[in-house]
């Protein structure tokens, strides 16, 4: 059971291997339509992925350098 639980949500949230789609949004009666979702093509997953990670090192070391200059500390 848990197994099919997940290729619902899978299926549900559009991830693939060589494209991903943003989680749709719904609006409610009233408000306006939402933006149509598109797809992202995704050229090289591994190349995505390591980009991901020097971004990420990249904004954490900022922040900690702003705690710092701040003269805040743990």
């Amino acid at each position: 059971m848990p197994a099919q639980r997940l290729r619902d949500w899978v299926a549900i949230s559009g991830t693939r291997l060589k494209r991903d789609r943003p989680t749709r949004q719904i609006s409610w009666p009233g408000e306006p339509p939402t933006n149509a979702v598109e797809d992202v093509v995704i050229g090289d997953r591994d190349e995505d992925f390591v980009q991901f990670v020097v971004d990420d090192v990249a904004r954490r070391r900022d922040a900690e350098a702003s705690l710092y200059s701040r003269g805040e500390s743990n």
